[in-house]
């Protein structure tokens, strides 16, 4: 960022903090030197006329942290003396360790004595106002300033030559007294809808050390509803920031004041009460304030509410409006992926940062699929990680752009009808073995940057135990909660992705303690939430990592849905993987969902991939999973056009509902005959299965009839089913255009139905699409044989009641 705003020339800067360190450097075009203060503690440096000449103090970027005895403190001044004929210009300024400029208006220096110069460092001071950005001051930059001083300047009105500039007594003056505690401009919409998310804004007359910590200023939220039940939910302190492209490279800037803001959806129609419950102890002792009352007019509206686990069938999600829900997923952790680039040889892709993920929601939206996984990641989401990155703090303090960033995303997402199951930590962040981030962690004691994070950890392990470190993920999940808990398309939140591979899990799993964490955690975060988010916690490998850990799950309800990955090796089909999964894990009565699966973790041949994706979506729903499988290799799918497989699935479901109605799950076997042969063969198959009307091709496609198999689920007066060549789903052709469709085989179904009148319709698994449909009577419970539309890999049918057995047609 530039700092030579009305030609900057001279730049004195001093130390943020008095107890920290820093040096004093002097710069020219071209050129930087470090300076030492004289025996007064004057710094002098010589500027030329006209020319610039920046002199600064900077402190230590390993070191800087902000300290509560600097917070006190409202004010920098310091005396300046130009030696020589010719009067300078400049002004006060301060540069962030992210590299946001701050200045105080512009005056004159006149040379040959000393002047004195001051600016107010608060937030209602007005008196230093941003440069290059949009961010309106107030004194956190002061505490997280990288320099600061006075950048001066000469114009060309003067004889040229030289001059020295000398500055004294620079200190940090002043007592901070607090105001009044007061709400300020609490704006709150007039009205809502049922189960649309509102948000209100206000500030408050106090400026906070840390208004991200609830032991310093708790706001919290009470709202009653028409029906008289109250909630009480956390607000959260915010910024508003602004994005553009640069190239491929996406910019997030701050916007305006800091403020504190609460959002909302109601649940019920009518008017909605709400105050503010705000608790302070800034000045050592408590201090409360409540607010008037002010109110809300809500109105019905068509959206669908938050998601939960069925009441009716622990298996399967439904909205909190009843209506049921299937998730059909994609893993876009976060929108780069460094192994798969690897994997699947794409060479390095640009990170677009919140622009990739718009991509991706397009192109997910558009092929039906309705969830996603992303992780708040240290590289992309996280609020939490070493200060040594761009708008990162380290422990405590949050990153305000990705906060922002995230909304950004959810909202793209939410007016795409796609929803998020959001993944608070990943494994890496306390790991230092597999895929490891520890090193970089700002809990981490021997990090390089361990003082400006805050950080006090000798190993990953202890994150789960020590007190301070609980408190401070407890202080995290309630910004969450305050930021993302009113958010409807939020599906679920999972604590931590992969949690068996943070380093010394299997100690405190025998222990018990990481177990205790995770329910405490969810408890926690539960009662924050005011939308009740299903929550879990996440294993790697696949049903046996479940099992192996299952006292997670074991008397333990805060643990809602069992997820897991699904990765095999290449020997086993996914239909058989699925297959295992279910049969293993359906103890535990809950919903059952796989949120990373694609070959091996490694990755895979591209035809296993494509063949995996495929079963995945089609097989999960007949093997009873609560969802489609989250493929992990997101970008394989983006850059490979994959989506048409998610497509037909998702309109093939779209219809169709599970709940409470005891589907049995049930294999189709065929006869084990190939399926090249003479056109007189199939007529006596024809006749032995009583097919009136069956004439088959003079050949059907060379092949093996027992590489066909089929998943049917269904009770007396529904039966849905999936028919597929075994291998052809498995290792997916590469050209299935290319292939010989097969002629109109047979399928006979292990089902008997109720007598009524029924509809058989057959569907592309690709477009979703019915290509054939007949309708008939069942009188005995028996059912037809029916005849498969040709097809080259797989096939899809419903078969439905579609009211009582027609009467007699009068004469007959």
């Amino acid at each position: 960022m530039s700092g030579y705003r009305f030609m900057v020339a001279t730049a004195i800067f001093f130390t943020a903090a008095l107890g920290q360190a820093s040096s004093w450097y002097a710069e020219t075009p071209g050129q930087v030197r470090q300076l030492t203060p004289n025996a007064s503690g004057e710094v002098v440096a010589t500027m030329s006329l006209p020319g610039n000449i920046l002199i600064y103090r900077q402190r230590d970027r390993y070191t800087m942290r902000p300290q509560p005895a600097d917070w006190q403190k409202t004010a920098l001044q310091l005396e300046i003396m130009v030696e020589g004929e010719t009067p300078v210009r400049g002004s006060i300024f301060f540069k962030d360790k992210d590299g946001l400029w701050f200045q105080s208006s512009d005056r004159a220096f006149s040379p040959g004595s000393w002047q004195r110069c001051r600016v107010d460092l608060t937030r209602d001071g007005g008196e230093l106002y941003g440069v290059g950005h949009h961010a309106v001051w107030n004194s956190s930059y002061a505490l997280n300033a990288l320099q600061f001083g006075l950048s001066l300047y000469s114009g060309a009105s003067g004889p040229p030559g030289a001059c020295r500039v000398r500055c004294r007594n620079w200190q940090f003056v002043g007592q901070r007294r607090l105001p009044a505690l007061r709400v300020v401009d609490w704006r709150m919409p007039a009205s809502g809808g049922v189960y649309r998310r509102t948000e209100s804004t206000f500030e408050l007359s106090r400026e906070y050390f840390n208004p991200f910590d609830p032991d310093e200023i708790a706001v919290d939220v009470e709202a009653v509803a028409p029906s008289g039940q109250s909630i009480v939910f956390p607000a959260f302190y915010t910024r508003n920031f602004l994005r553009r492209r640069h190239f491929t490279r996406e910019i997030l800037l701050p916007d305006g004041r800091a403020h504190w803001a609460f959002r909302f959806t109601p649940r019920e129609a009518g008017t909605y009460r709400f105050r503010l419950k705000l608790t302070d102890h800034s000045a050592g002792n408590a201090e409360s304030l409540t607010t008037p009352w002010q109110s809300m007019t809500v109105t019905p509206s068509a959206a669908r509410g938050f998601i939960r686990i069925s009441p009716t069938d622990h298996r399967y999600y439904e909205f909190t409006t009843g209506e049921f829900f299937f998730p059909i997923g994609l893993n876009v952790h976060t929108n780069i992926d460094r192994r798969s680039e690897k994997a699947f040889s794409f060479g390095y892709l640009p990170d677009r940062g919140s622009y990739d993920y718009e991509e991706y929601l397009d192109a997910i939206a558009a092929a039906g699929i309705n969830t996603v996984e992303i992780w708040m990641a240290s590289w992309t989401n996280a609020l939490e990680w070493n200060s040594s990155r761009l708008y990162y703090h380290g422990l405590g303090r949050y990153n305000l752009a990705h906060a922002w960033r995230l909304d950004h995303i959810l909202d793209y997402a939410r007016d795409r009808r796609v929803y998020v199951h959001l993944v608070l930590d990943n494994h890496g962040k306390m790991s230092a073995h597999s895929d490891q981030e520890w090193e970089d962690s700002p809990f981490n004691r021997n990090n390089a940057f361990a003082v400006a994070n805050g950080g006090f950890l000798n190993e990953p392990k202890e994150f789960f135990t020590d007190p301070e470190a609980i408190r401070l993920n407890r202080q995290r999940n309630r910004y969450i909660a305050a930021r993302w808990g009113a958010q409807t398309n939020i599906f679920a939140i999972e604590l931590w992705s992969e949690i068996d591979l943070v380093t010394g899990h299997q100690e405190l799993y025998d222990s018990g303690r990481i177990i205790d964490w995770n329910v405490n955690t969810a408890r926690e975060l539960k009662q924050l939430d005011q939308g009740r988010h299903i929550i879990s916690t996440h294993v790697c490998g696949d049903y046996q990592h479940n099992l192996n850990f299952r006292r997670y799950y074991d008397g333990h309800p805060e643990m809602e849905h069992i997820i897991g990955d699904a990765y095999r090796k290449p020997e086993i089909h996914f239909v058989d993987q699925l297959q295992r999964q279910v049969d293993h894990l359906a103890e535990f009565n809950r919903p059952l969902l796989i949120t990373e699966y694609g070959g091996t973790s490694s990755g895979s041949e591209a035809e296993y991939v494509i063949g995996d994706i495929h079963t995945g979506q089609w097989a999960a729903f007949f093997l009873g999973q609560a969802g489609t499988p989250f493929l992990w290799w997101h970008d394989f799918v983006h850059r490979n056009r994959l989506y048409p497989h998610y497509y037909g699935v998702s309109r093939y479901l779209a219809d169709i509902d599970p709940r409470g109605k005891n589907l049995l799950r049930r294999p189709v076997h065929f006869p084990p005959f190939p399926l090249g042969i003479p056109r007189y063969f199939h007529a006596v198959v024809a006749e032995e299965l009583q097919l009136p009307g069956y004439f088959p091709p003079l050949l059907a496609p060379a092949g093996d009839f027992s590489e066909l198999r089929g998943l049917t689920v269904g009770n007396r007066n529904e039966v849905y089913g999936w028919i597929f060549f075994y291998h052809r789903v498995w290792h997916y052709p590469s050209a299935p255009d290319s292939l010989t469709p097969t002629g109109r085989l047979p399928l006979r179904l292990p089902w008997e139905l109720q007598p009524g009148h029924y509809a058989m319709e057959f569907f592309d698994t690709m477009t979703g699409k019915c290509r054939q449909r007949t309708e008939f009577t069942v009188r005995d419970g028996k059912l037809p044989v029916f005849t498969m539309p040709p097809f080259t890999i797989d096939i899809a049918f419903k078969l439905r009641r579609q009211g009582p057995v027609p009467a007699p047609t009068p004469g007959n």
